[in-house]
């Protein structure tokens, strides 16, 4: 919400790379919880096109792209004016995107464009930390070569399953020579 306020702009969404698809991890202005959880192609639109380049998108108004390609995937219902893109990035690798639309006629602010680049870096690294910690949490219950569950928290998870009269299976398996 507050970057559509220091842009302008009508609609701004941040997508995420998963599975071979781009997700819609969330988006402010028009209509935007329709687009929120959609999954778009990362090939052949025009958001796509910041992950595929790996750098910032700026289309000016009336850009040609803007009328030929669809915007996050075909028949979307978009018809974007103006766009600014910029990739989310961890290690030189684009992981996701940060848009910003304008779907009127109305000019955007002068000078957005630096300050939303800095809020695209700021977005990369609150996103990384928050993976980062997502991982380093799972990863204080599992065994980490195998991705087995640790002991404690085996028994743990069994405990709430009795209690909970869940049915479940316990197997072993033995590899020699390990």
């Amino acid at each position: 919400q507050e970057c559509l306020v220091i842009s302008q702009a009508d609609f701004s969404f941040t997508g995420v790379e998963r599975d071979g698809k781009l997700v819609v991890a969330d988006c402010a202005g028009l209509d935007g919880n329709i687009f929120r959880l959609k999954e778009c192609p990362v090939a052949g639109t025009i958001a796509a096109m910041v992950l595929e380049g790996g750098r910032e998108f700026l289309l000016p108004h009336g850009s040609g792209y803007l009328r030929e390609k669809p915007f996050l995937w075909p028949d979307d219902g978009i018809r974007a004016k103006q766009f600014f893109g910029f990739p989310l990035i961890f290690e030189a690798e684009p992981f996701g995107l940060v848009g910003f639309v304008s779907v009127s006629d109305a000019g955007w602010r002068d000078g957005a464009i630096g300050l939303l680049r800095d809020i695209s870096l700021l977005l990369s690294l609150y996103l990384i930390r928050m993976w980062t910690k997502g991982h380093l949490e799972k990863g204080k219950h599992v065994e980490p070569v195998t991705g087995a569950l640790l002991f404690a928290s085996f028994f743990k998870r069994v405990d709430s399953w009795m209690i909970e009269r869940k049915r479940f299976a316990v197997v072993s398996v033995k590899v020699s020579n390990i």
